[in-house]
């Protein structure tokens, strides 16, 4: 399975991948945005679609981002349990 960055992405989509591999929904990413709904979920089926990737997950990992993601994720978790 080969990696792709994000930085290899047009630019619309660069935008879309970091928030998608941080597990934002569609609807959540367009309020960012600024995008519809619809717009957000096509860049997603493209991506998707251009990185033969199954689902998000898969995506995000490609993209080289999903496993720092994921340590940040727990590191949070863990840190604010303590408090």
């Amino acid at each position: 399975m080969k990696k792709m960055y994000i930085e290899d992405l047009p630019l619309r989509a660069g935008e879309i991948a970091p928030l998608l591999c941080r597990g934002y929904g569609n609807a959540e990413i367009g309020r960012l945005l600024h995008l519809s709904y619809y717009t957000v979920r096509l860049y997603v089926v493209r991506m998707l679609e251009n990185t033969c990737s199954r689902n998000r997950m898969v995506l995000a990992y490609k993209l080289g981002s999903y496993e720092k993601e994921l340590k940040m994720q727990s590191y949070i978790k863990i840190k604010g349990k303590g408090q």
